[in-house]
C-alpha cells in the first residue's frame, strides 16, 4: 500500500470531517468523496449495550465487559485524489 503525501492526507481528513486519531485512509476505485466510517474503541456488556464509564465496572472477578477495538477509517476515490492534487504527486516516495 502506498502512502499518500502529508499535504493531501490533511486535505482528505478535513474533507471527511475527521478528528485527529487513528483513522487509516483507504483509496478505492472511482471518484468518491472522502467519507469516514467505523467506531472508536469502546466497551459493551455481553448483551451488546454500550458502557459509558468502564472503570465503574472494572472490579476484579465479576466484570462482563467486552472490548471492541477501533474500526475508524476514511475511504476516498482515486479520481477525487487526482482532481484535488493540483497536478502534483499523490503518493510519497519512501
Amino acid at each position: 500500500m502506498q502512502r499518500i503525501k502529508d499535504r493531501l492526507r490533511t486535505k482528505v481528513r478535513r474533507a471527511a470531517g475527521s478528528r485527529p486519531g487513528p483513522a487509516p485512509i483507504v483509496v478505492t476505485d472511482g471518484d468518491a468523496v472522502p467519507r469516514r466510517s467505523g467506531l472508536a474503541g469502546h466497551y459493551t456488556n455481553k448483551s451488546g449495550d454500550f458502557i459509558s464509564h468502564p472503570s465503574a465496572y472494572s472490579r476484579r472477578g465479576w466484570s462482563s465487559m467486552v472490548y471492541h477495538p477501533c474500526t475508524r477509517m476514511i475511504t476516498v476515490g482515486q479520481g477525487w485524489l487526482d482532481d484535488n492534487s493540483n497536478g502534483g504527486e499523490i503518493y510519497a516516495s519512501d
